[in-house]
């Protein structure tokens, strides 16, 4: 269609591709008037007739902030009604930066927001100039930035120095670094951070900050279903923005009057091994910015706990193999010690004999890493009953057979009486049908539980029981560790242990002087 400006004017020929045209073959009156606007300008320059393309116009409408034709003085020979609504300043700053340019982009920071210039130039005495509020791009760019930087941080391992850290010391420093980070970077204050246990399949706290726990008995699995957006990011391994807490039929109650919430999957190498979880009591606070840049961080973060967990593992299986080189070494040598044996008086045969078997077993259980207890059978031999000990009834809750074996066996030969239980559940029963514990000692990760559940339960069925809790080298589900310690936990037994570190651990419990 033709649109005639005025007789003496040259005439605007409007192009509409079919696409943009409605069912009457007409576009919507916005787009025609941005044409004419622009063809207008053409023709003030001297184009005589123009052809205004409408879906060029309409791309150019939906590109960048706003957009405009300036002339080689300065002048503004034609502009969209956005490019009007700038402020003055940054009008005023786009005329002088294109005066000056060096390149056909140009970046420039004004009225506390990043503008990008895009200009090209035209037949006539000017520059087309398309203006873009790039502010967002540049926060992602430095929001990424300070993310990789601090994640690399966090990769920055010092091997030997881990080594030597007791698991409570290795989650303080791991915790330290990870809250630090989060509150840096992602700005936000209430998160928490699960591992997903491949044995059940549940998903296990391990560092948690302001948010609210769980009760005792409420567990997450990785499932889509019935177990909140954490059981559905780990089960499909994609992350999730909750906008509404209070509409969305995913979200399951965590941080106190949350608003919204964001969680991203922990993967290594595609697999997922935990979630991110961050919570927020501000409505709207949240956008995909937020979740793009938790996404980012879970990478370093999973990268990290993967990497302990490879020092952990390494280490045990170092001190396992080693173990066993060395019973293969002395073997030969023990078997010959042995024979000689059978020539000597009896009793000194049977001195020896005993000294070689502890040796053998000594050897064994240290290749059992924290399977055992060091000295078990050794000690067990010669532990006399405490009397300040006898009759003191002491819990005893271990996935482990032997472990649990063991130690209940040392505590009855202590004097104790000693009810012993596989896991978290049973435990619980019990606690409900009366049972009163003097000691509870516990693992940490269990099939069923944690040592933070069965430390809770102990205390509310049995106000001020001390309590112990023993743990491997591995993670520390549910951060029994540090919270556990808040709440005046007597004491932690890193496996393996002496039976003279849990003796010790027993009487300074109980408040035994011993002599």
């Amino acid at each position: 269609m033709s649109v005639p400006m005025t007789e003496q004017q040259p005439k605007v020929h409007v192009v509409m591709p079919p696409a943009l045209a409605g069912g009457d073959g007409c576009t919507s009156s916005e787009i025609v008037n941005l044409v004419t606007s622009r063809a207008e300008a053409l023709a003030q320059a001297g184009e005589g007739d123009t052809i205004a393309d409408v879906g060029a116009s309409t791309l150019l409408q939906g590109l960048g902030t706003a957009a405009a034709m300036i002339g080689t003085d300065g002048s503004v020979l034609w502009s969209d009604e956005r490019f009007d609504a700038l402020p003055p300043t940054v009008q005023a700053a786009c005329r002088e930066k294109i005066a000056n340019r060096r390149s056909p982009r140009v970046r420039f920071e004004l009225e506390d927001r990043l503008w990008e210039l895009h200009v090209a130039g035209l037949s006539c005495d000017g520059v087309g100039v398309l203006l873009v509020d790039a502010s967002l791009a540049g926060e992602r760019i430095r929001r990424r930035a300070s993310i990789d930087a601090a994640g690399m941080s966090l990769l920055r391992l010092d091997r030997r120095a881990i080594a030597e850290l007791s698991v409570a010391d290795r989650l303080k420093q791991l915790e330290c670094s990870i809250r630090e980070a989060v509150q840096a970077n992602l700005q936000f204050d209430h998160f928490e951070i699960r591992l997903l246990s491949p044995d059940s399949n549940r998903l296990e706290l391990v560092i948690s900050e302001a948010l609210s726990p769980m009760r005792i008995g409420e567990v997450l699995y990785a499932k889509e279903t019935d177990n909140g957006i954490s059981g559905w990011v780990a089960a499909t391994g994609r992350p999730y923005l909750c906008r509404n807490v209070r509409t969305d039929p995913l979200y399951r109650e965590g941080l106190d009057e949350a608003q919204c919430s964001l969680t991203v999957p922990l993967k290594v190498s595609d697999r997922v091994i935990g979630v991110f979880n961050i919570e927020c009591d501000a409505a709207d606070a949240l956008d995909e910015l937020d979740l793009e840049m938790a996404v980012r961080f879970g990478e370093y973060v999973a990268s990290v706990l993967h990497l302990l967990d490879l020092l952990v593992v390494e280490r045990i299986t170092t001190s396992e193999q080693t173990a066993r080189r060395l019973s293969e070494a002395l073997d030969p040598a023990l078997g010959t010690l042995e024979a000689l044996a059978e020539g000597l008086e009896p009793d000194a045969q049977a001195a020896l004999k005993s000294a070689l078997e502890s040796i053998r077993s000594g050897i064994e259980q240290c290749a059992s890493g924290p399977r055992s207890v060091i000295d078990a059978e050794q000690e067990l031999r010669v532990l006399k009953t405490e009397p300040a000990l006898a009759g003191r009834m002491v819990v005893v809750v271990e996935d482990e057979p032997r472990i649990r074996d063991e130690v209940a066996r040392i505590l009855r030969q202590l004097g104790c009486r000693v009810s012993s239980f596989a896991g978290g559940e049973a435990f619980f029963s019990r606690l409900e049908r009366g049972l009163k514990p003097d000691l509870v000692i516990s693992d940490i990760r269990l099939g069923d539980a944690s040592g933070y559940e069965v430390l809770t339960a102990a205390r509310d069925a049995c106000d001020d029981v001390p309590v112990l809790l023993m743990t491997g080298f591995g993670y520390d589900p549910n951060h029994t560790i540090v919270r556990a310690s808040a709440e005046g936990v007597q004491g932690v037994l890193l496996k393996p242990f002496r039976v003279g570190q849990l003796v010790d651990a027993v009487n300074g419990a109980l408040g035994v002087e011993v002599s």
